[in-house]
């Protein structure tokens, strides 16, 4: 599996939401971990990263709806605020007989894409698909 960091993103304890503010997410099940790095560890040996929001997927209250990751209303302490640092981790892995090419930035991606192969823009963690036309986020 291969995971990106997201680090653009706003956090809403009180709606209980994770908003990807540089990438659309495709689908819940794609996001592999969130920890709120602002609070201490909650797990042994996950204390490094922080109090676990969320492990693994799919999950039957975790959601998604454009860019917006909905969070179980229990998973998100008391303590826990906006300005907290979360560490995200997102599975990149293309559907089975794809491919997924990374490149620095849109501006890198070749002049025209092909079939079955996503591209991957590392400064934003955006995915992108060839159209026949132009990229297109997925």
């Amino acid at each position: 599996m291969t995971e990106i960091a997201v680090t653009a993103y706003t956090f809403s304890p009180s709606a209980g939401t994770v908003t990807f503010t540089a990438m659309t997410v495709v689908d819940a099940a794609r996001v592999v971990s969130i920890y709120d790095t602002s609070l201490p560890g909650d797990i042994e040996g996950t204390a490094e990263f922080g109090t676990v929001l969320y492990i693994g997927g799919p999950h039957p209250t975790c959601t998604t709806s454009g860019n917006v990751v909905s969070l179980p209303k229990d998973a998100i302490p008391p303590q826990a605020k906006s300005t907290d640092t979360l560490k995200i981790s997102y599975n990149v892995d293309p559907p089975e007989g794809w491919q997924t090419l990374t490149y620095a930035n849109v501006a890198a991606f070749p002049a025209t894409g092909a079939p079955e192969t996503l591209y991957l823009a590392a400064n934003t963690g955006q995915l992108y698909q060839w159209s026949g036309a132009a990229f297109v986020a997925v």
